[in-house]
């Protein structure tokens, strides 16, 4: 129930942000933040906001975790969220001519279409991006980036059967990349079923066992299944793995 009005004063909670490249070596930040209980309303709703500076950071994929602890309770909710850095360029890109016996295999196969689909993300076109990998998926149903490009496109979108639908029978391994892992663990958690997103990661885990960003993430779904003991220990378990990342050279 919310609290009574006054009752917050002076009171603040903790929010810790852990964010990096999944995947990536040397890229994990931390930042400690305090918010006012105060803010809260009178539905027990609160929104606030954080800016981080991204000038600093490589483009690419980037998944962030956020933990809310309430200093008097030790209460803790867990949350996660991914953004994507571009570069800020307007060079042109240069241009090719290509003489190769392979290059039927390259349009037949779906690499072309693969390469256009990337193109169209560059460029923001989302609708033709997403035509593009459908068809290189259906040249090459192994082609593994394609389909991990399509998970970030409908992952995006809040299309989370698609996604779904996409790993109807996953087949993820040590090199599939953790924002597609956790992409795909987080559509099965919006579409109702949270087990099923926790044994995805879980899995993931025994092939990536380093992978910092997959712990905090299995941490926020056993806190929605009601183990909070079991959601500390692997948040305490995914900080450390990201503290401990050395710096990339």
């Amino acid at each position: 129930m919310p609290a009574a009005p006054g009752s917050n004063a002076g009171k603040k909670l903790l929010a810790d942000y852990a964010y990096g490249r999944p995947g990536i070596t040397g890229t994990a930040k931390s930042i400690h933040d305090e918010a006012a209980k105060e803010q809260f309303d009178e539905s027990g709703s609160m929104v606030n906001g954080k800016k981080l500076s991204t000038l600093d950071l490589d483009p690419g994929n980037y998944r962030m975790a956020l933990t809310v602890t309430d200093p008097e309770t030790r209460e803790k909710r867990f949350g996660t969220i991914s953004f994507h850095v571009v570069a800020d360029s307007g060079s042109q890109m240069e241009a090719w001519d290509i003489y190769d016996d392979k290059l039927v295999d390259y349009v037949n196969k779906g690499e072309a279409d693969y390469d256009f689909g990337v193109t169209c993300l560059a460029q923001d076109d989302k609708p033709g991006a997403a035509k593009a990998l459908q068809e290189a998926l259906r040249k090459d149903p192994k082609n593994a980036l394609a389909r991990a490009r399509l998970v970030d496109i409908y992952f995006s979108q809040q299309a989370y059967d698609k996604v779904v639908q996409l790993y109807s029978q996953p087949a993820l391994t040590a090199t599939t990349e953790d924002q597609t892992i956790v992409s795909l663990s987080d559509s099965f958690d919006k579409t109702g079923n949270t087990k099923k997103a926790a044994d995805i990661i879980e899995s993931a885990i025994v092939l990536k066992p380093e992978s910092g960003p997959l712990y905090l993430a299995l941490a926020s779904y056993y806190q929605r299944l009601g183990n909070a003991q079991k959601a500390e220990e692997l948040e305490r378990k995914g900080k450390s793995l990201l503290a401990s990342t050395p710096p990339s050279l």
